[in-house]
């Protein structure tokens, strides 16, 4: 089993600095470009990629080690 490491973050709009909720954020590797696979927890349980944050704003994965470009939109 691999180690993974954990990216959460509150989605915010830049303009009013306020969560949002129901965002889309997307999850590339930044070698070749496509989707990486997510984990919702360090066990390995499949997590989709797009996620959507949460009521609060939280998005929240769990990845193997690498570089990804992370984009959420709204």
């Amino acid at each position: 089993m691999s180690i993974k490491s954990v990216w959460q973050k509150y989605i915010e709009d830049t303009v009013t600095g306020l969560p949002v909720a129901g965002a889309s954020v997307e999850v590339r590797r930044e070698a070749d470009g496509t989707l990486a696979t997510l984990y919702s927890d360090r066990d390995g349980a499949a997590q989709t990629n797009p996620i959507t944050s949460d009521s609060n704003g939280l998005a929240r994965f769990y990845a193997d080690a690498g570089s990804y470009k992370i984009t959420a939109t709204f």
